[in-house]
């Protein structure tokens, strides 16, 4: 159904490619003027330049990028997915991860790879310092089936029988697509137009039937290799 893969202490780059509305002929990153240290919206320079202006002539080319050592887990799914698919996908799993294990939203970060335009897995990595080693957990085969029935309920579904409860327990009106009581949060704001509880339900109760197999439990570290 899925693939699984676990990172202990992984090394995540952030990348920025640059703005979200260039035309597709732009290059990618930003224009930096090196001389005086501003950023530019172009590589134009005006014809009316003067030596008072804020910028000089000499920009380049730059893409910046951040980088730390996390402990992640990468969700590779082996059915057909969609956008809408994914993006529900990882607001369930992670927000029913953060319930399994008692952790803060912002212990725990969720990203779409390769990119946000083109969502093929789903990167979880412990996101605050020294992280709590919840991630390695999941593994567990007890643990795993956890945090899909956490995914289950938390999608306003029985996890005995799946049935549609529509909303949840404290709330009075029905949910339609998704809600703040469910997948809905301040942080996955920018997808809340294409999560949908409903699309994902099938794919939560395969992944909670299913076994999970760890490819290295029977071989010993000498013996892999």
């Amino acid at each position: 159904i899925a693939k699984l893969t676990y990172g202990d202490s992984a090394y995540i780059w952030r990348i920025n490619m640059g703005y979200k509305k260039k035309k597709k002929k732009e290059s990618e990153g930003f224009w930096l003027d090196v001389e005086r240290g501003y950023w530019k919206k172009s590589q134009d320079i005006p014809d009316d330049y003067e030596d008072d202006s804020p910028t000089s002539k000499n920009v380049k080319l730059v893409i910046p990028y951040v980088s730390d050592t996390k402990n992640c887990l990468l969700f590779e799914p082996n059915f057909p997915t969609s956008e809408s698919i994914m993006a529900s996908l990882q607001a369930a799993l992670k927000t029913a991860i953060q319930q399994v294990f008692e952790l803060e939203d912002d212990e725990l970060a969720a990203e779409p790879l390769p990119s946000k335009n083109e969502r093929r897995s789903i990167l979880f990595y412990e996101a605050s310092e020294g992280g709590a080693g919840v991630l390695k957990q999941i593994m567990d085969k007890k643990k795993f089936h956890e945090v899909i029935k956490a995914a289950v309920e938390l999608c306003h579904f029985d996890s005995t029988n799946f049935e549609d409860l529509k909303r949840a327990p404290q709330s009075d009106e029905d949910c339609e697509a998704a809600c703040y009581d469910c997948l809905l949060s301040y942080t996955n704001q920018i997808d809340h137009r294409i999560i949908n509880r409903k699309i994902i339900i099938n794919i939560l109760k395969n992944l909670y039937h299913s076994e999970l197999y760890i490819s290295s439990t029977f071989l010993s570290r000498k013996d892999q290799f």
